[in-house]
């Protein structure tokens, strides 16, 4: 009786599943967050080491990577990461993912807010969601601390300002807004937010017939506060670093060249024009089912219904050329176009009569909650995760909520994403508890053999030898614990230093050894030492 309640509870309170759901997100994106070294993705120890050694020389405006000029990305989001190492006094690896963590959270109110008007805040809430549980977000991208949620949340709150200050005919808005949003993009990753406001502002324009107004005065000023903004950054930069101004604007060009079929070929680019969808739809399943809506008749007819809609679709087809043509694209470059195809999938939903795409969704879920219950009980039957704490208590209870939920699935068809949704936030708490830690036992030894180093060389100078192959996340926990910046030394060799080299470049040396160890790219071996000859 009491379960039935609750059925007739919930289906007449839908937020109720929603708030369930919102509440849930926090654990699920804060549990264990910090466990994990920093090897699983290299560029997330690139953006700390990046953000410490700010920190540590006092220079926020030339960045620099184990001492040397670093002109791969501009400053931006090391001086958030500089701005969380200071506020909590901490390098760790939580304080690492936590602005990556608030970015989430925001890119979720933008698609909120966004949609509010057109679909109703439970839908716009729900849509909100379904882009956070992508399989791409939630299980990696979320948990890690790089730059391209909060660059995506940026680039898709441009795509959206500039359609509602089009409709109000708000041009100083648009193009004042729109150009300081690009002037923040541009600051996090260079090129690509020129692009993309490029392209954006032809379909906005193009499209709703107003092309003159790119050639107007709010659009020039607007352009000259974004190159006002970013050239007063890049004079203090010359001005600091005199000479290496062009190496960076070269650098700039070369990182958004470096993936295109300049480099990789034509043939390269040709065979990823169709590799391409798979892998869109596989790195953000499950959501992306909803792909099914796209096989019906009179397509274009439906999108072009709604000037909002048919705004999204356009967007989403003239920005995503430039990935869908280069021929190495990682899906995290690919968040900012979800919420839009994610809200033409939903449109197409409500436009479609037929049963079928709704069936064929249906047992997609019902299968995935089915095998989701079943992987969560396999901690029970694998001695492999007997190192977790509590194990039994923590498969059985997810288990058990996936069964509650594979009911709620069942009983409340108007409410069945939201109850999907809470059933993918589950799954990515078990995540966390079983595996989180495994990969924790795999890498943390790497971690302790960098904390050993810094432990034996404290208080005495330590350099990596010449161009001895080494990783930015032994250096971002050498660097944090000894407090200084590990440097390359190529001469000038200091008797009282130790040097972590590679063994080949021992040959004909005298040395004093102090430590065998690996780094976790690859297992290479290296040495700590001191050596004794001249």
């Amino acid at each position: 009786m009491r379960v039935h309640t609750i059925f007739r509870y919930l289906e007449k309170h839908p937020w109720a599943i929603m708030i369930i759901a919102g509440i849930l997100l926090i654990p699920a994106l804060l549990i264990n967050l910090g466990l994990n070294p920093v090897f699983l993705a290299s560029d997330e120890a690139i953006r700390g080491l990046v953000s410490m050694e700010m920190i540590l020389s006092g220079d926020y405006v030339v960045p620099t990577i184990q001492g040397e000029m670093y002109l791969k990305k501009p400053p931006l989001f090391n001086w958030i990461l500089a701005l969380f190492f200071n506020l909590f006094q901490s390098h760790n690896e939580f304080i690492l993912r936590l602005p990556n963590i608030i970015s989430i959270i925001l890119f979720g109110l933008v698609i909120y807010f966004s949609f509010k008007s057109t679909f109703g805040k439970y839908k716009a809430a729900t849509l909100s969601l379904i882009v956070l549980t992508t399989g791409r977000i939630l299980f990696w991208d979320s948990f890690l601390g790089l730059i391209d949620i909060t660059f995506s949340w940026l680039i898709f709150l441009d795509f959206m300002i500039l359609y509602y200050y089009f409709k109000r005919g708000k041009f100083w808005h648009l193009f004042i807004i729109s150009y300081a949003i690009i002037t923040m993009a541009f600051l996090l990753k260079g090129m690509p937010a020129l692009v993309f406001q490029g392209l954006s502002l032809l379909v906005v324009f193009l499209a709703f017939g107003k092309f003159k107004k790119l050639f107007s005065l709010q659009h020039l000023l607007g352009f000259l506060f974004m190159g006002l903004s970013l050239g007063i950054y890049y004079y203090i930069y010359d001005l600091r670093n005199p000479g290496h101004l062009s190496d960076i604007l070269f650098m700039l060009f070369e990182q958004s060249a470096r993936r295109t079929a300049i480099r990789f070929g034509f043939l390269a680019m040709f065979m990823h024009l169709f590799t391409f969808p798979a892998e869109v739809l596989y790195h953000f399943a499950p959501w992306t089912i909803l792909a099914v809506f796209l096989f019906q008749r009179n397509l274009r007819k439906k999108i072009n219904r709604d000037p909002f809609i048919k705004y999204m679709a356009l967007i989403f087809i003239v920005n995503i050329i430039p990935y869908w043509s280069s021929p190495e694209v990682f899906p995290r470059y690919l968040f900012m176009f979800i919420p839009l195809l994610m809200g033409i999938l939903f449109h197409l939903m409500q436009q479609t009569p037929h049963k079928i795409y709704r069936r064929i969704i249906h047992l997609f879920f019902l299968v995935m909650l089915s095998g989701s219950i079943l992987a969560t009980l396999t901690p029970l039957f694998m001695e492999y995760f007997s190192f977790v704490p509590h194990r039994t208590a923590k498969s059985l209870l997810i288990a058990t909520l996936l069964m509650l939920v594979l009911a709620l699935y069942l009983k409340l068809k108007p409410q069945r994403f939201a109850v999907v949704i809470l059933a993918l936030l589950l799954v990515r708490i078990s995540f966390n508890w079983f595996i989180l830690p495994d990969r924790h036992r795999e890498i943390q030894p790497f971690k302790e053999q960098a904390l050993k180093v810094a432990g034996i060389t404290r208080g005495a100078p330590l350099y990596i030898y010449k161009r001895s192959l080494y990783q930015h996340g032994m250096s971002f926990y050498i660097t944090a614990e000894r407090g200084d910046i590990l440097t390359v030394r190529e001469e000038d060799f200091d008797p009282d230093a130790f040097y972590t080299v590679n063994p080949g470049y021992l040959n004909g040396r005298e040395y004093i050894n102090y430590l065998d160890y690996q780094i976790e790219w690859e297992r290479r071996n290296l040495k700590l030492v001191k050596f004794t000859d001249r």
